[in-house]
Order: structure tokens, then sequence, then C-alpha cells
């Protein structure tokens, strides 16, 4: 399971790989060439790969968002508030923000995304533990 790990840590972070590819996949949202990445913070154990990555996109312009919310709603992404990731790595982010959250954990792995429709802004979490 280790070796995965680091397989995928390595596929995650190459020079070719976009991490925007890696958010569609898991969103099923259409990102491309209408967000860009303001902030991409992460924070790995080198010893066994443990950690966490997070990446806030903004959008290029509110119809791109717009259309993303739309998106979010028919993929019955659940409703959020800001006030219940208060203990999470995304809370500086998503600060009085309310909008649309998916949100996945499949064994040591948890993925989540927010799409903060006051702050215009979509917040990516990924955690490895």
């Amino acid at each position: 399971m280790k070796y995965l790990k680091l397989l995928f840590l390595i596929s995650f972070f190459s020079c070719s790989f976009s991490p925007i590819n890696h958010i569609e996949k898991f969103s099923g949202l259409s990102l491309k060439n209408n967000f860009i990445s303001i902030k991409d913070t992460s924070q790995w154990v080198d010893f066994n790969g443990n950690g966490f990555r997070l990446i806030v996109l903004k959008p290029e312009n509110q119809a791109a968002f717009h259309s993303i919310i739309n998106e979010a709603k028919h993929l019955n992404y659940k409703n959020f508030d800001a006030r219940e990731f208060t203990h999470s790595e995304m809370a500086p982010y998503i600060k009085n923000g309310k909008g649309y959250y998916k949100y996945s954990w499949q064994n040591d792995e948890i993925q989540s995304i927010v799409i903060d429709t006051i702050n215009s802004k979509i917040v990516y979490y990924l955690s490895i533990q």
C-alpha cells in the first residue's frame, strides 16, 4: 500500500501532471481554461508519504464560475457553510463563505472540493494518512 501511495504522489507532483486534471476527475466539474491557481501548498512526510495538498482556484470570469455552480448543483453537491470547516486546512480560504462541496474518504485518502459562492473561489483539499 505504501508503494501505491508513493506512486500516486509521484504522479500528482510530476512536472507534466496538471493538478486541475486531477481536480476535474474527482469533482466531475469542467475547470480547464476558466480557472487559475492562486494558492498551491502542500506538506508531506518524507518517510511515509502522509500529508496534504491544498489548491485554491479563482475563476477568470463570472460566467465560468456560474457555469461551475450549475454543474455542482446538477451533480448533487451538498450545501456548505464555512462554519462547518473551522478545523480544516481549508478554513482560512473559505472564511465567511457559503456554497457547495463534495467529500470523499476512501481507505487512507480524503478529498474535498468546496465551491465558495460568496468569495468566488474553489478550494480543493487532498489528505493521505
